[in-house]
């Protein structure tokens, strides 16, 4: 049997409403960390005008759920993606001029940030996650500067 969205929402402990229903296919659908303005403007297409509270508060149950992550970028902005399972996990390059957000996966950088938290360990600390994001210029800011 296929598990639904509302299947999901559920088995998380939360209750079900229309709104984190479309937050999760939103994400699902563009497979990209959005901040709240984006997703505000994902949401309007299926007729949806929540109120920033609103959504702040979905989002933070969400999150809170592990079925959203919460990024911090550079600027402060604050974006949103699905969570992924451990063999999906990946990082992200911002680019510090547009806050234009690329996916990468290293094996050898997981292998490392795995030795590092297991040399931790042996010192008391335990490492439940980990985030990386390397800062820096897309193809396309880089390409208008060099012109």
């Amino acid at each position: 049997m296929q598990t639904t969205r509302r299947d999901e929402i559920r088995a998380n402990g939360l209750h079900v409403t229309v709104l984190k229903e479309k937050i999760l296919d939103v994400f699902e659908k563009i497979e990209e960390p959005l901040s709240v303005p984006e997703l505000l403007k994902a949401l309007n297409r299926y007729r949806l005008t929540p109120h920033k509270t609103t959504l702040y508060r979905e989002l933070e149950s969400l999150v809170g759920a592990g079925l959203l992550e919460e990024l911090k970028l550079h600027d402060g902005l604050r974006s949103y993606e699905l969570k992924h399972e451990k063999e999906n996990h990946h990082h992200h390059f911002i680019c510090e001029k547009c806050s234009n957000v690329i996916d990468f996966n290293n094996p050898q950088l997981e292998t490392l940030i795995k030795k590092t938290a297991s040399a931790l360990k042996r010192k008391g600390v335990s490492v439940r996650n980990h985030a990386l994001n390397l800062y820096g210029d897309c193809t396309q800011c880089s390409l208008k500067t060099s012109r």
